[in-house]
């Protein structure tokens, strides 16, 4: 909401629908909304302003945060996230157009046996990486898990993502500290602060 305003002031009908889209993450509904709104109060008029760029800053958000995790070679997070959007915000010109490049580059509609399985590996790593990440697992049990994940995709990206995960855990233990971090190997690709900007492995 614009600076002084809350959503009590989202009086007019039209409005309302849209930040209830905005607020549920449909932005698509909320574009299309806005783009048909009618409206004549000039205080309507600056929220629906606010609500369009709003749509805009996500859309630029969204892309950003694809553009800072794609050096990381983290292909399946690419892919949720492109899943999701499109979901979000399927149907808008400028999102469609730009991210169809992206959804080509990940397979399409039914990706090629070879970036299908490394998917698999990646869902399969992520679930792993987001339980050590939470505390779910203990720094025994996550190593075991990782252990495990190793025999069953003993190559690609995420097994070497599990192995730099180890190393660092032998290294550490060398040192006395304690705890494992799942995403060593991605953080060196991309950097950390990147990373964490846009929710890496925490949305």
């Amino acid at each position: 909401m614009p600076p002084g305003t809350a959503r009590a002031d989202v009086r007019n009908p039209a409005l309302q629908a849209i930040y209830t889209c905005l607020y549920t993450g449909d932005f698509a509904k909320a574009h299309s909304l806005a783009a048909s709104a009618k409206l004549k109060d000039d205080f309507d008029k600056m929220l629906l302003r606010f609500f369009q760029a709003d749509v805009t800053a996500e859309m630029d958000w969204l892309f950003e945060g694809l553009a800072a995790i794609e050096p990381t070679g983290d292909l399946y997070e690419l892919k949720r996230r492109t899943d999701r959007a499109m979901k979000a915000f399927g149907g808008i010109g400028a999102f469609d157009e730009k991210i169809q490049p992206i959804y080509e580059k990940l397979g399409g509609k039914k990706p090629e046996k070879d970036l299908a399985k490394l998917f698999e590996a990646g869902k399969t790593y992520q679930t792993i990486a987001r339980k050590i990440l939470d505390g779910s697992f203990v720094p025994a049990e996550g190593r075991n898990m990782l252990q495990e994940f190793l025999k069953r995709h003993p190559e690609g990206v995420y097994a070497e993502a599990a192995n730099a995960c180890l190393d660092k855990k032998s290294a550490d233990k060398e040192k006395n500290v304690e705890g494992l971090d799942p995403l060593t190997f991605f953080r060196a690709k991309a950097g950390a602060d990147a990373l964490d900007k846009y929710s890496y492995y925490k949305d």
